[in-house]
């Protein structure tokens, strides 16, 4: 499994990577495109200004690609990268109109502190993830004090999770080279392993590596992989009391039994989701296209 899981990792690193290559190169494409029509035209000319006004366009485009760095996430749009590292310190902007009452962005020690407080619940890995995709700048500092935390306290599972998902958030955020980006994944999974050593039934953990399997390119095999892990997971859930959350596990397994063709299955498992979450769309839509066929 450890073998599979980094293959994967490097994969979906690739794929991520690709992904940033298409959106990083489209806009200044366009732009070398309209800037070679007017080149063209200026050499015409034979001008020693149009020479010139060739080598400005030239330092005008570089400084628009350089400026440009949009990343897609996988539900979230495309929010910007950072362009240089800010300091911890720095309050959130809060705007220019007067009166404005946003409390200013915690420093990364005091985030983190209040991340890991007790009582625990689910809302803290919305904070995290808001938080680090809104501030990417933010990843690496909290990265370091999540890992920290999980030094000092190994047998912590929220520990482990709140530092999973904080790669998590680098994959996403991140332009460095497929390979590398592959390693970040395998540090996530590594950390919901180590989660899930600690409390075996832990919702989170088992979801997201689940979901982080599915994902894997389909020459690769795993999908019976991650089948398994989503089933165990049903299994776990259904032997507890209702939460609302339990129903992403009835829609992302029955939508790997339909890319597998399975789409029996996929009725089934749709429709036992749909009987406890009768009120859930998502799951309701992909039934109605099912019934369609």
């Amino acid at each position: 499994m450890r073998g599979g899981l980094l293959v994967l990792a490097a994969l979906i690193g690739g794929l991520v990577s690709g992904v940033l290559v298409h959106l990083l190169q489209d806009g200044p494409r366009e732009e070398a495109r309209a800037g070679a029509t007017r080149r063209s035209a200026e050499r015409d000319d034979g001008s020693a200004d149009a020479r010139l006004a060739e080598l400005e366009e030239r330092l005008r485009l570089l400084e628009a690609a350089r400026a440009r760095a949009p990343v897609a996430t996988p539900t979230e749009g495309v929010p910007r990268l950072p362009t240089s590292a800010t300091p911890d310190t720095e309050p959130e902007q809060s705007g220019v109109n007067e009166g404005d009452t946003t409390p200013p962005r915690k420093a990364i020690p005091a985030f983190v502190a209040d991340l890991i407080k007790e009582p625990f619940d689910r809302a803290v890995y919305q904070k995290l993830w808001s938080r680090l995709i809104r501030h990417p700048e933010d990843i690496g500092a909290t990265i370091a004090a999540l890992e920290k935390e999980v030094a000092q306290d190994p047998e912590n599972p929220e520990k482990h999770v709140l530092l999973a998902k904080a790669y998590v958030a680098k994959l996403v955020n991140t332009t460095t080279p497929g390979p590398q980006q592959g390693m970040v994944w395998a540090q996530a999974a590594k950390s919901y392993g180590q989660a899930l050593k600690r409390a075996p039934e832990h919702w989170d953990a088992h979801f997201d590596l689940a979901f982080g399997t599915s994902q894997a390119p389909d020459f690769l095999g795993l999908r019976p992989q991650a089948i398994k892990q989503f089933e165990g997971l049903l299994t776990l859930q259904e032997s507890k009391p209702k939460e609302l959350h339990y129903v992403q596990t009835y829609f992302q397994l029955g939508t790997i039994y339909k890319k597998e063709g399975n789409t029996e299955k996929a009725r089934e498992i749709w429709g036992r989701g749909l009987r406890l979450f009768p009120e859930n769309k998502q799951i309701r839509e992909a039934l109605g296209v099912l019934e369609k066929r």
